[in-house]
């Protein structure tokens, strides 16, 4: 009886930390890979997908642009006090490349995505290691 407790405790114990390890509905998972946020717009219209992403230092978040816009008529800029590597231009036409260093401090930052007269949006990365 003793050795069934004790297996049925070790695949308990198993089965708990395989739920803790899992993100959370609705929160951004953590991923070393780069990241694609998508930014649709049109006239009085924007929107980005997802608004918050979870990525690790030294990796770049892509921001893509649909549809397309001038280079240089979209960008991001940093929420103030926040450091210069959120801030990037479109150098094509539909994508803004975040290039976040390897020395990033782990935490969310606030940034805009702002889109040349159409509008800005606020969303949020957080910079996390896994």
């Amino acid at each position: 009886m003793k050795k069934r407790t004790q297996c049925a405790g070790a695949a308990l114990a198993a089965l708990l930390a395989a739920c803790a390890a899992r993100p959370k509905p609705g929160e951004p998972e953590p991923l070393c890979a780069d990241r694609l946020v998508t930014v649709t717009h049109a006239p009085g219209y924007l929107a980005a997908y997802p608004e918050h992403v979870d990525v690790c230092a030294g990796r770049t978040v892509v921001i893509e642009l649909a549809p397309a816009v001038e280079p240089g008529a979209a960008r991001t800029t940093p929420a103030p006090g926040l450091p210069e590597w959120l801030g990037a231009r479109n150098a094509r036409g539909d994508r803004i490349e975040i290039r976040v260093p390897e020395d990033a401090a782990y935490a969310t930052y606030k940034y805009e995505i702002v889109v040349e007269g159409v509008g800005r949006l606020d969303p949020r990365l957080t910079v996390s290691r896994r």
